[in-house]
């Protein structure tokens, strides 16, 4: 890479102090992805016979080595001579109209093209590593030497990565020590992880040339990059910084939630099948939740777990409401519950039907419908949908029905059909597929909130409910469907739910984040570090930070 100029981050005072020593997170080992820079058509440096490519591959190659060699998990984007992506894909685009956006820009030049760089960071953020690291060599005047290091300027724990390593390598080779600096570079800039390019040297310089072409020294080059990993690690770097809300099951979640709503307690409790067959109950009863303000607890057929019992004495209930047919939630376990509660047989009552769709009709018609509330329809089969759509109907109410994926069923269709003498709109969320349109023809005005994968029509629901609105946000992050009582939560707080990924922050949410950073305050986090872990956490502060 031909050396650009020094750049000090505008936000760098802003994150001086994100390493928290001794908290939770990774002790020696993480998933570290590697990227030998340029390849293919873009050779980029090249004197005294050697290509920087090559040479950046090299480096990357034994560096994988090192870093497998102490337990680390290693990806790269690249292990032979080839351009990453060569295709018009997606790329960060800045406007000062609109801000940051990301879609194809229709731009094909440059070397490399902001489509190659982007799809070395689409590797790494889709793998969802903890560490990217850009391997380069320098261009420049014949006497400039050494190595440098870089991070962007509102990457934190980047830049505490990078000074590590440009330590380690300095300590380790005895090469020039230039420094570690800040520099928005494509890569570091649009990588949610934590992410550092090096310079490891000259190709341009005699000196740092002859070191370059011996296998020894960088093999040696490599074991200083590694061993600045290492001590990188074992600060521990992905404590927590948010809050967290989070259960070791979906019993657990669902009562910590209800703990957390209800602290003092609620006239009326909701009593949904936890099992992984029966979600859809627990979703679509979140604007019931909202109607009765009644947290929503879990059971399953075998019985009632020890924090949905412990949850149920806590909140001392006067009614208990079971969802669901009885093979979700069976007699016996309802009266099990009851008992629990301290409540007599009278103050029990069933909400459901045969299926999951006609127990979503039932609950709609106890929730019931105004003469301006819309309708709520989605796919039974896309739990994240559902999920994103259910916070903003529990808010206003509306009713929640449930297609097959592929057609209305008939319990969905008669609802429809007896709820059409009410003008209301019918809100459909989610893709095309999911909810077909020549299904809905017939059942009021439709409008239709979605995106082609579910973290899109995550982020289409949050920005058609907040259009127009300048309230500050005070988001969940969610790692994906399991905690399937969130919608009633968040309903009752009146925050949006953002799903964040496992490990891996979809780009459509980061473009989110960065055009909202203004009105987002800090997040609280739902589900447990196995769902969301601390690098999330981490990923989530970059992106909102980035701005």
């Amino acid at each position: 890479m031909v050396r650009g100029r020094r750049v000090t981050a505008v936000f760098a005072a802003a994150l001086a102090v994100a390493i928290v020593l001794g908290s939770p997170g990774l002790a020696s080992a993480a998933f570290i992805y590697l990227d030998p820079g340029h390849g293919g058509i873009y050779n980029h440096a090249r004197r005294y016979g050697l290509v920087e490519k090559t040479v950046n591959l090299q480096i990357s190659l034994a560096l994988r080595t090192q870093l497998r060699a102490r337990g680390n998990t290693v990806g790269m984007t690249r292990t032979w001579d080839t351009a990453v992506e060569t295709r018009d894909i997606p790329t960060w685009n800045y406007s000062s109209s609109s801000g940051w956006h990301f879609r194809p820009d229709g731009k094909r030049y440059g070397d490399p093209p902001k489509d190659d760089l982007q799809g070395r960071v689409n590797k790494a953020n889709a793998a969802g590593a903890d560490i990217f690291i850009s391997v380069h060599n320098n261009g420049g005047p014949t006497s400039a030497r050494g190595t440098e290091t870089y991070a962007d300027g509102d990457d934190a724990l980047g830049r505490a990565l990078a000074k590590q390593v440009q330590s380690a390598v300095v300590q380790q080779v005895g090469t020039r020590n230039r420094g570690s600096f800040d520099m928005g570079f494509y890569v570091v800039r649009w990588a949610n992880m934590p992410a550092i390019l090096v310079e490891c040297g000259f190709i341009t310089n005699p000196y740092d040339a002859v070191k370059l072409a011996s296998p020894w020294y960088r093999a040696r080059f490599a074991i200083g990059i590694a061993n600045g990993v290492s001590r990188f690690l074992a600060s521990k770097p992905f404590g927590a910084r948010y809050p967290r809300l989070a259960g070791n099951d979906v019993y657990a979640q669902a009562s910590k939630l209800s703990s957390t709503g209800w602290p003092n307690g609620a006239q009326t409790v909701l009593l949904a099948s936890g099992d992984t067959a029966e979600w859809t109950d627990a979703v679509v009863a979140a604007p019931l939740s909202r109607k009765l303000d009644a947290p929503i607890l879990l059971a399953n057929a075998g019985g009632v777990p020890a924090a949905t019992a412990a949850e149920l004495k806590r909140l001392a209930p006067s009614h208990l409401v079971i969802l669901g047919t009885g093979a979700a939630i069976p007699s016996q376990v309802a009266s099990v519950a009851a008992s629990v509660a301290s409540l007599p047989p009278e103050a029990v009552s069933r909400v459901g039907g045969v299926d999951r769709y006609s127990t979503a009709a039932a609950i709609a018609r106890e929730v019931g419908l105004g003469g301006a509330t819309p309708i709520t329809l989605v796919s039974a089969t896309s739990g994240m949908d559902a999920l994103s759509a259910s916070t903003f109907a529990a808010r206003w109410l509306s009713p929640i029905v449930l297609s097959t994926g592929k057609s209305l069923p008939s319990a969905t269709r008669s609802y429809l059909q007896e709820s059409a003498d009410v003008a209301h709109t019918l809100v459909k969320i989610g893709v095309a597929q999911a909810v077909p349109s020549s299904e809905t023809t017939g059942f009021g005005a439709i409008m239709r909130v979605y995106g082609l994968d579910s973290y899109r029509t995550n982020i289409a629901v949050l920005n058609w409910y907040y259009k127009g609105k300048t309230s500050p946000l005070v988001p969940w992050c969610n790692a994906n469907s399991t905690s399937v009582t969130l919608g009633a939560f968040a309903a009752k707080t009146g925050r949006p739910i953002v799903f964040v990924g496992n490990r891996r922050l979809s780009p459509y949410t980061r473009e989110w984040v960065l055009r909202n950073a203004s009105r987002i305050d800090p997040p609280t986090i739902v589900g447990p570090t196995s769902q969301v872990p601390g690098v999330m956490e981490w990923e989530w502060l970059k992106s909102r930070d980035g701005r």
